[in-house]
């Protein structure tokens, strides 16, 4: 079953989305995609909106007025892509001193994978997120038995293990 052009642009705008708000993707290469895709269909408003605009923050503002909207996506599978691309792009093996950042993004992320644990009754991924943001921050201020580095392995493992799960 091929899937509707419509729903093709929109998956791609919301991952735009995602990817712009933790670093994974820039304003140039929107723009690129957007140029790619005028030359398969030199009439869609959307692709030919996206062409004219001239900054990341005009692409931001696009978007996200853009899904304010009700829009026919899965928008849990497109957020597990992302949240899978910054893992594996974004995350280091061995704490780093992006911690803090990356546990917002990974959170930014999971909140748009929340039914994925809900519907099995589990915690959610967020609640882990935050569970082993807390123990390494207790365990940098010496209150655990446990190095920081050995609760940010865990971590990694654990999103690592979730992704091979849910993907």
């Amino acid at each position: 079953m091929k899937k509707d052009k419509n729903i093709i642009i929109n998956e791609a705008l919301f991952s735009f989305k995602l990817q712009l708000q933790v670093g994974l993707i820039t304003f140039k290469e929107i723009q690129d995609w957007a140029d790619q895709q005028l030359l398969i269909d030199n009439n869609d408003i959307v692709i030919l909106d996206i062409c004219f605009l001239t900054n990341e923050d005009e692409v931001r503002d696009y978007i996200n007025d853009f899904f304010r909207y009700d829009v026919n996506i899965d928008i849990e599978k497109v957020a597990l892509k992302v949240f899978k691309q910054y893992f594996e792009n974004k995350m280091s093996k061995l704490l780093d001193s992006q911690l803090n950042d990356h546990i917002l993004n990974l959170k930014l992320l999971a909140d748009y994978l929340f039914d994925i644990n809900y519907r099995l009754g589990e915690a959610t991924l967020d609640g882990y997120i935050t569970g082993y943001d807390d123990d390494i921050t207790g365990a940098q201020k010496g209150g655990r038995s446990i190095t920081p580095q050995e609760i940010y392995v865990k971590l990694y493992q654990y999103l690592q293990n979730w992704i091979s799960r849910f993907s």
